[in-house]
């Protein structure tokens, strides 16, 4: 780059070519805040409403994922949203998504937005909406947050605030050679990304499909019969279906929970993975439920997400687990059997509540599962236990690539919103 640069004065933007300003947001345009005042009957019916999820998911306003709100015409005029508004979200439980801003491309007749995202509405020609909509997403913007949250319990912005932002503005025709070449180079980055999305999906397809043959069918077996059950289907010969209640015992014990000890709630296990979740929960007043090492605890809240946990240590654990303990066979077998996708199809077949769906452990007791001989049990543990850590490798490299993928985009804007790199 040959251009001169000088120092912006602020921390978080750093030097910028000679010729751009640094102006304040309020220079550009005013603000208003959504309605506030709206009860749980106005919801469901009138016209498009936006809110604060979102703004933050998309650059431009997702008009395919607007609920419907009732609202007055002067509240319609009062919060419309026109063609060029930018939208910003004013409240949210992180610093990482308080801020992030969307862009209305269209006008948006008789649309509203709701109190926790504020609107800028530009009345400066200066400002490019494509630019912008980069410039607003970038470490510029989210620097200047960070600087100024005095935020205690979610992270707040203020129309004052958000108009006292500092913001770097180029002149029109290069803000306009910036939005275009980001606009292909973040479509290009936000295409790879999709990519390793949809690998890692087929990956876990994969993964559940070796778990659900392998249970049912083992590993080398050529020799079939029916086992008399739809979701297990053919079974090698030497094969047995026994009722889970022969099988395994109900652990009910409770205590009152100590720091000395671990405690599990359904957030701190991860998906048809069984790993362990790390969170900063404090369940320090909760009576709860005893767990013990080479306990399997398979969560009954939403059988669909799989929760399953083979417990390596003594702790607690929310009631929405079931504890279960005194497998008669090889645990790690069972474990994979519960994580099976007819299995957790099953179970999940039964739940009751609408909210809340639960599986009553007097369904789940009364399953049927394969049971092979225990040192068919051992070698399918065995076999499962590294095919499945091969494919989890594969997987976490998807998500670090994705990682960086995602890093280099924000640089990359960064950059070139703040003149350091030249279109």
């Amino acid at each position: 780059m040959n251009r001169k640069m000088k120092d912006s004065g602020i921390e978080w933007i750093g030097v910028v070519p000679e010729g751009w300003r640094i102006e304040r947001l309020k220079n550009f345009g005013w603000t208003r805040t959504g309605i506030s005042s709206l009860k749980q009957d106005d919801f469901g019916h009138g016209f498009p409403f936006l809110n604060y999820k979102n703004v933050y998911k998309n650059f431009e306003v997702d008009y395919n994922a607007i609920e419907l709100v009732d609202c007055t015409e002067l509240e319609r005029e009062k919060y419309s949203i026109k063609k060029g508004d930018i939208f910003f979200t004013g409240s949210s439980e992180t610093i990482e998504e308080l801020g992030l801003s969307s862009v209305a491309l269209k006008d948006w007749e008789n649309a509203v937005f709701n109190g926790f995202t504020i609107r800028f509405r530009p009345t400066n020609k200066e400002l490019d909406t494509n630019y912008s909509k980069y410039l607003f997403r970038s470490e510029v913007c989210r620097g200047y947050l960070a600087a100024n949250d005095n935020s205690i319990t979610r992270a707040n912005l203020s129309q004052q605030r958000l108009l006292c932002m500092s913001i770097v503005i180029p002149p029109l025709s290069e803000q306009t050679a910036i939005a275009n070449f980001l606009e292909d180079k973040c479509s290009k980055i936000d295409s790879l990304i999709e990519l390793q999305h949809k690998m890692i999906d087929e990956l876990k397809e994969y993964k559940k499909g070796i778990i659900q043959k392998v249970t049912t069918k083992g590993i080398n077996n050529t020799e079939f019969k029916e086992s008399g059950i739809e979701w297990i289907g053919e079974v090698p010969d030497e094969w047995v279906v026994k009722k889970l209640s022969m099988l395994i015992k109900l652990r009910q014990e409770t205590g009152n929970f100590s720091t000395c000890f671990n405690f599990l709630g359904l957030e701190n296990i991860e998906s048809w993975s069984g790993k362990y979740v790390e969170t900063e929960n404090d369940y320090s007043e909760k009576q709860s439920d005893r767990y013990y090492k080479g306990d399997l605890l398979f969560s009954k809240l939403r059988p669909y997400l799989a929760k399953i946990y083979l417990a390596k240590e003594d702790g607690f654990c929310t009631g929405e687990f079931l504890v279960i303990k005194n497998f008669v066979g090889n645990l790690k077998y069972l474990f994979y059997v519960l994580l099976s996708q007819n299995f957790i199809d099953i179970v999940n077949s039964s739940t009751y509540g609408t909210k809340m769906p639960r599986a009553s452990w007097n369904f789940i007791k009364n399953l049927n599962i394969p049971y092979p001989p225990l040192p068919e049990q051992i070698t399918i543990a065995s076999y499962l236990d590294e095919k499945c850590s091969n494919i989890d490798k594969i997987i976490d490299l998807k998500h670090q690539k994705i990682a960086e993928l995602k890093d280099y985009k924000k640089s990359l804007i960064y950059e070139y919103v703040t003149g350091k790199r030249e279109v």
